[in-house]
């Protein structure tokens, strides 16, 4: 198949194969720096559903959603010092227990969404702030203005206590939270509610807090269409200089730096099959190119997959990544609240058969967000979730050739968020097939 013919049939299709020249370079919006806080009528009515009074969270994307500042000690290895307590009464503070030079060092200066309160653990008496030798001293006693601004917000952070235990315990006592209805999303929370109350755990209810990210506030699409876009256009780039940069490892690298110019954290790249940092092969000129690009702002995911032709698109790979964009340009329009995951893939599988094509592509559909793969997978009593659509998710739809061929691999992924009649992509969707 010719390029003419292929971006003719393409086009009739409602699919643009396009070769650009050079993409209009788009650089992510400006957001607010600080998380404006979770829904708390939603985490409310999910707590009280569960039986909870409230869930202690520690993992490091849990903590940031609850209070707005990612922890830095599970940063630096340690998974057992920071914590958020999320209360089921709406109007209760969030209470954010962790080190007092952690928040002294790396919370100060960000701050804290609204609504919540720390309580510092300083390793001496409770109530007792740890002493200015803790902290950085200048040798001519001059403070620097941000040095005294950190200074004097740990010191009116109070209240402070000796350890872990007893901060959780008062904040317990303080929220009027029953021990025996306190829920946890990791192993080291638990834990930390175990020794705390010598008592034993509660279930692990992380299907509780995965379930409230699921659905996203104004702020956090705000967030992730503009990641989803940085992601997008250091995704095109990095594909039209596929010939020269030859490579997977090439290829990974260039989009890592285009990405991080572009203010994103790249997360993982998937070139031509392969995932694995450590792997690299030369691209052979005809075959076809798959490339599955993750990157993150603020924690929030971007996530794109396209199909790169080296060259005039070879039947029959040309067909099926025809197909595969006709497929998914239905689907996507049939998207739409209430629908099942296990829907969305009988549906993709349908549309296909239809179309009278023979396709290996699973059509298979995850929650992204602060994680990949948001939603959880099972509820509290370990049965599987078939995931309901619901409007303000934001959904990925996995369509990979899941077939191995000497003409390359193929890929088509998008984000695209729930509305509450249908769907919208959150970003541009107009070249699913990109020949070089």
């Amino acid at each position: 198949m010719d390029r003419r013919t292929f971006l003719t049939i393409s086009a009739t299709g409602g699919i643009v194969a396009v070769m650009p020249a050079k993409a209009t370079e788009k650089r992510p919006v400006t957001i607010a720096a600080t998380n404006p806080g979770i829904d708390r009528a939603r985490a409310s009515f999910l707590l009280k559903q569960a039986g909870l009074d409230a869930i202690i969270v520690g993992r490091p994307e849990n903590i940031f959603y609850a209070t707005g500042n990612r922890p830095l000690t599970t940063r630096l290895g340690f998974a057992d010092t920071a914590f958020a307590i999320i209360p089921a009464h709406e109007k209760s503070p969030i209470i954010y227990v962790l080190p007092q030079f952690a928040y002294y060092f790396t919370t100060v200066d960000p701050g804290l969404s609204d609504g919540v309160l720390p309580y510092l653990v300083t390793g001496k008496n409770d109530d007792e702030i740890a002493g200015a030798s803790y902290l950085a001293n200048p040798p001519d006693n001059q403070l620097p203005l941000r040095e005294a601004r950190r200074r004097q917000a740990t010191s009116d952070a109070g209240p402070f206590f000796a350890s872990t235990r007893s901060a959780v315990t008062a904040a317990c006592d303080n929220l009027g939270i029953d021990q025996h209805k306190l829920g946890f999303d990791c192993m080291e929370a638990g834990m930390t509610i175990e020794s705390t109350f010598e008592t034993k755990r509660v279930q692990d209810t992380e299907y509780v807090i995965k379930s409230l990210r699921l659905i996203k506030t104004d702020w956090e699409i705000a967030v992730m269409t503009a990641a989803s876009s940085a992601n997008v256009a250091a995704a095109q780039k990095t594909a039209r200089q596929i010939r020269t940069l030859g490579t997977i490892k090439n290829v990974r690298n260039y989009f890592n730096a285009e990405v991080s110019r572009l203010g994103n954290l790249p997360g993982f790249m998937v070139v031509n099959g392969a995932i694995d940092e450590a792997y690299d092969e030369e691209f052979v000129d005809g075959a076809s190119i798959l490339i599955d690009c993750v990157s993150s702002l603020q924690g929030y995911h971007g996530d794109y997959g396209r199909t790169i032709f080296m060259g005039e698109p070879l039947e029959p790979m040309a067909t099926k990544v025809k197909t595969t964009g006709l497929a998914w340009n239905e689907l996507r329009g049939q998207l739409k609240p209430g629908m099942r995951f296990s829907e969305i893939r009988t549906a993709g599988a349908d549309i296909v058969k239809k179309m009278g094509q023979s396709l290996n592509v699973p059509f298979n559909p995850h929650c992204v967000g602060l994680a990949h793969t948001e939603q959880p997978m099972v509820d509290q009593s370990g049965a599987p979730i078939d995931t309901m659509l619901e409007p303000g998710m934001i959904i990925s739809v996995d369509c990979p050739l899941m077939e191995a061929t000497t003409q390359g691999t193929a890929h088509l992924e998008d984000l695209t968020l729930i509305t509450k009649d249908g769907c919208i992509p959150i970003h541009d969707v107009s070249n699913p097939t990109i020949i070089v």
